[in-house]
């Protein structure tokens, strides 16, 4: 999906670095957690387009839990 850039200044590439970063403290994270309380259209579309890239390449997995998903990094 490479740098295409949203109005709020957040590209998929910073939203991918970004989720690299929560997966580097913890095995998995919430897409809300992700979301830090920002909810523009455009961070919730480039940080879901990294979650699907990224899931796509193999770096994660997707767990459905009730209402909420996570991130998983992949050993």
């Amino acid at each position: 999906f490479g740098e295409v850039p949203d109005r709020s200044g957040i590209t998929i590439d910073d939203a991918n670095e970004e989720i690299e970063e929560h997966l580097v403290i913890g095995k998995k994270v919430s897409f809300s957690t992700l979301l830090n309380n920002k909810y523009t259209k455009a961070r919730i579309v480039s940080l879901f387009l990294a979650t699907l890239d990224m899931f796509k390449t193999g770096k994660i997995d997707i767990e459905v839990e009730e209402k909420e998903f996570y991130l998983v990094k992949v050993a």
